[in-house]
């Protein structure tokens, strides 16, 4: 997914999270802008989010005097970032979000693949506002929750399942959207 599709999927509730005490310590003390601080204060510890390059990751730690924030992304764990960097291009998501629940349960997913595919193709669909075209939905699940290997074939099978069951619109092009219904 490039950046002009981020925005579109992982929209930033930030109208309504509460101003932490600590960051608004910082923006008092002119140590942090005050523009950042609903965006750092969505990202507390234990909070999922998107980075448009490095994937998803989950808050591991702050370090408020350190002007430091500490992620686990995807073979990227405990990376800091300065608090206004991460501010600026983080994006929380849901913990129900496919991209969270792979990041915390990979073989639980896995396993999905195997067992119920179109289960799993409804949760990736779902989670990007219910249409997806193909190369997003590789690159969600591909290399990651089904090997490079055995996608082609995991997704030949799980496309014939989704066409007979009513959840989907399963078009033949590759550049056509793959709807949940």
């Amino acid at each position: 997914m490039d950046g002009k599709d981020f925005a579109k999927y992982f929209p930033a509730p930030y109208s309504e999270i509460r101003m932490n005490d600590e960051v608004q310590k910082l923006i008092d003390s002119g140590k942090l802008q005050g523009r950042y601080g609903e965006q750092l204060s969505a990202l507390e510890v234990g909070v999922y989010c998107l980075h448009k390059s490095w994937g998803v990751g989950k808050v591991r730690s702050w370090d408020l005097l350190g002007d430091r924030i500490y992620l686990d992304f995807e073979g990227k764990p405990n990376h800091g970032m300065k608090l206004e960097f991460a501010a600026k291009s983080l994006t929380p998501i849901d913990p129900s979000h496919i991209l969270a629940r792979r990041l915390e349960k990979l073989e639980e997913l896995q396993q999905l693949a195997i067992d119920d595919p179109v289960t799993l193709m409804h949760e990736v669909v779902s989670s990007h506002g219910n249409s997806m075209l193909l190369d997003q939905v590789e690159d969600v699940l591909k290399g990651t929750v089904v090997s490079d290997e055995k996608y082609r074939t995991w997704w030949d099978s799980a496309k014939k399942k989704m066409r007979q069951n009513r959840l989907f619109v399963v078009p033949s092009k590759r550049n056509v959207p793959r709807r949940a219904n």
